[in-house]
């Protein structure tokens, strides 16, 4: 199946991809508000998001921030 055509079918993901085909990608345990924090003042931090159904929503890095404070910090559930 074409990369761009792909829907989520099931979580956790298996793979990430792109239209142009798949991405490396590192699978972590326990990230919690703390740890994004730190990654997001570290350096660019590309956010994914993924939805039974839907194709994979890469965030853009200009949108990162916004993503975080608004879509992300507001589901964490404090560990």
């Amino acid at each position: 199946m074409e990369s761009s055509m792909k829907i989520v079918t099931r979580l956790p993901l298996d793979e990430l991809w792109t239209d142009g085909g798949a991405v490396q990608g590192t699978r972590s345990e326990g990230v919690g508000e703390d740890e994004i924090r730190m990654m997001l003042a570290q350096g660019p931090v590309q956010f994914v998001e993924a939805n039974i159904g839907h194709r994979l929503r890469w965030v853009p890095l200009t949108d990162r921030f916004r993503y975080w404070k608004n879509d992300v910090r507001p589901r964490l559930v404090p560990s």
